[in-house]
């Protein structure tokens, strides 16, 4: 037999689709080739993910889709209110050594999608870089080259991982694991995290695409989770340390400043700003219009006192036993004349 007859046959053989999008153990379910969604059943193991269960109130009271489709705008807002900003400008100064000009009529920050082009398209993960300009010449007078990232904000849907199998029509949408390759768990940075990419740096000695490209990895990278009311879905502010999960990454005291005050210029935003206009507000529940009445039986109460109770006033009239009125007369016993 020759070499393209059995590349013919391997390729009518059946491919199994459910075998490879769901042997991550973290995907509950699957799109095949035939754009069907289908269960990954007994293959889905939760205890070996990182689910979405700690988030569930969160996400049930924010319109994903709705956030999605407004989130890039409303961080080019939130750049614009930082561009303004003269405090932080200082400190992005201190921290970077980068100047901002106003007269070049551009915002402070450039800001890109990370995520994966299809975890953004096909999972809705929302996860944006925000970064200073780099590669100018010592005078700050040539064109933006490169960009140079000092940190990140992570919104991460519930299912955010994008799997797409060898047949290119089929994929998934997942939880990451727990545990890394080696079977050690992993320290997860939360679903709502901000992240520093870059903690210092003299951002005008980087002249060259390398230098301006460099950026910790993301497992070393410090962190801090957005922690949320789960009763509105705001997030709530947090002077705690920044997590670092790398001894070998230093913050300065500078760079702890300065990223600490742009994440509670973030929270305030999001609250602000952002929250409205996604908020899903619960359902109505119309109170009980009649009026209580007072009746007469009371409790003594443990802190002294009688305790009354009431009850509400109903429209069904009570219903009495009356004796029928009858036009019958009274029998008597008349003597006959």
């Amino acid at each position: 037999m020759s070499r393209i007859e059995e590349s013919k046959i391997s390729l009518e053989e059946p491919v199994d689709v459910k075998s490879e999008l769901c042997s991550t153990k973290c995907n509950k379910s699957y799109i095949d080739e035939d754009s069907v969604k289908k269960n990954c059943d007994e293959m889905y193991q939760p205890e070996l993910c990182l689910t979405d269960e700690p988030y569930e109130e969160f996400y049930n009271k924010i319109n994903w889709n709705r956030l999605k489709e407004i989130f890039k705008t409303k961080l080019d807002e939130f750049n614009t209110e930082c561009t303004s900003n003269q405090e932080l400008l200082g400190l992005i100064l201190t921290t970077y050594g980068y100047t901002f000009f106003p007269e070049e009529s551009q915002p402070l920050f450039n800001i890109n999608l990370i995520a994966n082009s299809d975890s953004y398209n096909y999972c809705d993960d929302l996860n944006f870089s925000f970064g200073l300009p780099c590669g100018k010449t010592a005078k700050n007078k040539s064109p933006n080259v490169y960009d140079y990232r000092i940190f990140h904000i992570a919104l991460h849907s519930r299912e955010s991982k994008y799997i797409r199998a060898k047949m290119r029509s089929a994929n998934s949408c997942g939880f990451y694991p727990n545990v890394d390759n080696s079977g050690l768990p992993i320290v997860s940075s939360g679903a709502f995290h901000y992240k520093i990419d870059n903690p210092e740096s003299d951002v005008s000695t980087r002249g060259s695409k390398g230098k301006c490209s460099e950026k910790i990895s993301e497992l070393k990278a410090p962190y801090k989770q957005f922690m949320f009311n789960p009763d509105n879905a705001q997030f709530v502010n947090n002077d705690g340390p920044f997590n670092v999960p790398d001894a070998t990454v230093v913050l300065t005291e500078q760079c702890k400043t300065t990223h600490q005050y742009i994440y509670n210029q973030f929270i305030d935003f999001w609250n602000a700003r952002i929250l409205p206009e996604v908020f899903i507000p619960p359902p109505l529940v119309l109170p009980d219009s009649r009026p209580l009445l007072k009746i007469r039986r009371t409790q003594s109460s443990p802190f002294g006192g009688n305790i009354s109770f009431y009850k509400r006033k109903t429209n069904k009239k009570r219903k009495t036993n009356k004796r029928r009125k009858t036009n019958k007369k009274r029998k008597t016993n008349k003597k006959r004349k």
